[in-house]
């Protein structure tokens, strides 16, 4: 994994209109040995225990460049390399999951699912993950409209925490506030960082989430003619997204406060829509869903 963890820009000494960008690359290497055993408590419902190790390599990778009228740029120059120590740490996770939902062509039609799981970590990191996950389909008329929501809580509470940080910006949280919308609004190309950049707002240790959408098929199956072929299953559907990332120490709102400051406060980030799902193969769904952004500009 890649990540821009610094970006400075400095004057040159004795070189007029001329400064020295510096970027620093940190770089994770991830290495994970794991186990999961299930045990069904009945047709729908069982229980999962799981344990894992971990083992992620870090190291620090600096470049550098000259800006000239913070126009004209050189090649970037690679400076040296710092490695960090490896994070070691084991993880166990219980969960509770429960699956009942009757399928249509393009997704479920009826029924409920969830789970319900506590994951401590030990080790070089420490901290404690519980996360709820509950999502119902409801027929309005069985097979042909059917309200699907989902309630969704992944949240980390100790001392490290914030070390691997969760985004609600995915297409199948909150849709709309993805990273290059936001990048656009308010990052500068050169000096980015969680002061100056609003996609701070969609990072945190503790996320919470909630869906709703009005799903009614378009295509069921349409023979085109003596050609030994049929459309793909068509689905329509309308829906309404928020969600929330925070981390500790960081107050949470219900709105947008005055004098909003991303690094201590939050509040949720809400969004509605409409889209289309289409099943390709008998095995993929392909979403084109277009987005309306209810708490940014635009």
């Amino acid at each position: 994994y890649y990540f821009l963890s610094d970006d400075q820009l400095v004057p040159v000494p004795g070189e007029p209109d001329t400064e020295l960008e510096t970027q620093e690359i940190t770089t994770y290497i991830s290495r994970q040995l794991f186990q999961t055993t299930a045990y069904p408590l009945n047709r729908f419902t069982r229980l999962e225990l799981g344990f894992g190790l971990n083992s992620v390599a870090r190291q620090r990778i600096s470049v550098h460049r000259k800006v000239y009228q913070r126009r004209a740029v050189t090649e970037f120059t690679r400076g040296p390399v710092e490695k960090d120590p490896a994070l070691n740490y084991a993880e166990a996770n219980l969960a509770y999951v429960s699956d009942n939902t009757l399928f249509g062509y393009t997704g479920p039609i009826y029924g409920r699912r969830y789970r319900f799981q506590v994951s401590p970590v030990l080790g070089n990191l420490n901290w404690v993950e519980y996360l709820a996950d509950y999502r119902r389909y409801d027929a309005i008329l069985f097979n042909y409209l059917t309200i699907a929501t989902r309630a969704y809580a992944s949240v980390s509470m100790g001392r490290d925490e914030t070390q691997f940080q969760k985004y609600i910006a995915r297409p199948d949280f909150v849709r709309g506030y993805d990273r290059n919308n936001l990048l656009y609004l308010s990052c500068p190309i050169i000096g980015a960082s969680s002061v100056n950049c609003s996609a701070v707002n969609l990072l945190g240790s503790r996320v919470a989430v909630v869906n709703a959408e009005l799903r009614f098929p378009l295509i069921r199956r349409v023979e085109l003619g003596i050609l030994p072929m049929t459309l793909p299953p068509l689905e329509g559907l309308f829906f309404y997204d928020a969600g929330l990332a925070w981390s500790k120490h960081q107050a949470v709102y219900g709105g947008r406060p005055a004098n909003y400051d991303a690094n201590k406060q939050r509040f949720p980030l809400r969004s509605y829509g409409l889209g289309l799902r289409v099943k390709l193969f008998n095995y993929a769904l392909l979403p084109l869903e277009y987005a309306v952004p209810l708490d940014q500009s635009r």
